[in-house]
């Protein structure tokens, strides 16, 4: 009884150890909340600050960190929740996160290894004599534009027809466009109307170009069609605000550095899909670094949106493969002190004795046991760290062992306990106490402990194999 009591408070304190050294960890990085296996840091408040800078921006600092620091909670705990029940979210919500994920890694592996160039005056020149709308030709545009979606390519034409006849009204404006809008909104169609006013160098460039053209040939209206859509430009306004070049050398710069890492980004592209694609001929790379980047084995799954495996059991066969390898690796080492133990005496009272009993071919099968699972383990470790982080493995890693551990010191104590009760038994009808203990030894037959510790390495596989199921192929 004292022996149980003694096992189970080491047991309740070994189980304490991983959650106080997570406190300590969490002390020391300054963290402020914590979300599963996430903490939320004051680092992490300060660049949420600098990324969303119209986020809460009437309000003082520390009140201003305390709402983004409660707002990433939220986003931590939702991001959670859907984690956890993935199957509430669509599947095109799953695209786009796929979508979202490689756009974002791409654009920062290419920012990493983009080398802005030096900017001489010949640059700026050149930026100058390409560009004279943004400043010899530079102006403010005020305009409208209507794009039409939905309904039928009838409905459209007649919406459409209905734009251009308010347009050619003297009442002609914003007011009057708008209500042309609510109409057609409440005849079924998607209409939508922006009304912007801004300088040549603020306008997108497929937007400056038709309003230059608009300009240059006198006209106010200038309709581009789809299959699916109509969009109306509407030029209220011109009004030329001719700048110097020196005025915006500084914009300048920037703009040939943006040209520039947009024309790095796409030789990145295509010195990316020429190692896929055939027909994609490989661009110059001359003075270039050489790509990182080698095209993975076909089949190979390298994220996917939704787990193959529902979080809950990838835990489970985590713990539960850790657990049976740590019993298995004690059958394992525990059938093979007991064949040493054993050989003795069987050589004592046997002509032959079989190989599995013997201490040579024990210790290498028990070794070959003890090193697969070693493997298995070690595999688990490294699947359970890809997927579901090592700050979450640690702690049902370290559950598995203590409890493993708990059931190879009963299960110990209980052997030990039989053998005096054999033991006991036997010296009750014989005098030679020498005899009657080599006889108790004896009894307590090795194999059982063999099959279990290859039972156990089975276990120990199939709950890796519920780990691969999330980082290989589907098919």
């Amino acid at each position: 009884m004292k022996n149980l009591l003694r096992s189970l408070v080491v047991f309740v304190g070994l189980l304490f150890i991983p959650a106080a050294t997570l406190a300590q960890d969490a002390a020391d990085e300054g963290v402020l909340a914590v979300i599963g296996s996430s903490d939320i840091t004051a680092d992490d408040v300060s660049r949420i600050l600098v990324g969303r800078p119209n986020a809460f921006p009437g309000l003082a600092d520390e009140e201003r960190r305390q709402r983004i620091l409660e707002t990433l909670v939220a986003e931590y705990l939702i991001d959670y929740f859907y984690g956890q029940a993935t199957d509430q979210l669509s599947p095109a919500v799953l695209d786009s996160l796929s979508d979202a994920r490689r756009q974002v890694l791409f654009q920062l592996y290419a920012q990493s290894r983009f080398t802005p160039p030096a900017i001489t005056d010949a640059d700026v020149a050149a930026f100058v004599d390409e560009n004279p709308q943004l400043f010899s030709e530079r102006a403010y545009y005020r305009f409208i534009e209507i794009e039409l979606t939905g309904g039928t390519e009838s409905e459209r034409q007649d919406a459409l027809a209905r734009i251009l006849q308010a347009a050619q009204a003297p009442d002609a404006g914003v007011a009057l466009f708008n209500e042309r809008v609510s109409e057609l909104q409440q005849q079924g169609l998607d209409p939508s109307l922006l009304t912007v006013w801004a300088s040549s160098e603020a306008l997108p460039a497929a937007t400056l170009e038709r309003l230059l053209v608009l300009a240059s040939e006198g006209r106010d209206i200038d309709v581009q069609e789809t299959d699916t859509s109509v969009r109306i430009l509407l030029l209220l306004d011109v009004d030329p605000v001719p700048v110097t070049p020196d005025e915006l050398r500084e914009q300048i710069e920037l703009r040939i550095l943006q040209q520039a890492f947009t024309d790095y980004r796409e030789t990145l592209v295509r010195r990316m899909a020429a190692t896929v694609l055939a027909d994609v001929p490989a661009p110059d790379d001359t003075g270039l670094a050489p790509l990182e980047v080698d095209p993975p084995d076909a089949g190979t799954v390298v994220w996917a949106p939704e787990p193959t495996v529902p979080p809950s059991y990838r835990l489970a066969a985590f713990s539960a493969s850790w657990f049976f390898g740590v019993i298995g690796l004690y059958a394992a080492l525990s059938w093979v002190a007991l064949v040493r133990r054993q050989y003795p005496e069987l050589r004592s009272e046997l002509t032959f004795v079989p190989s599995l009993r013997r201490p040579v071919p024990a210790g290498f099968l028990g070794g070959l046991l003890a090193l697969c699972l070693v493997g298995v383990l070690a595999g688990i470790t490294w699947l359970g760290d890809l997927v579901l982080g090592l700050r979450a493995i640690g702690v049902f890693m370290i559950g598995a062992i203590v409890i493993g551990c708990g059931v190879c010191w009963a299960w110990r104590d209980q052997s030990r306990r039989r053998f005096l009760e054999r033991e006991a038994k036997l010296l009750a009808t014989s005098s030679d106490a020498r005899r009657a203990r080599r006889r108790a030894v004896l009894q307590d037959a090795p194999y059982p402990r063999l099959l279990l510790a290859v039972l156990l390495l089975f276990a120990s596989v199939l709950g890796a194999v519920v780990l691969i199921g999330d980082v290989i192929s589907i098919g």
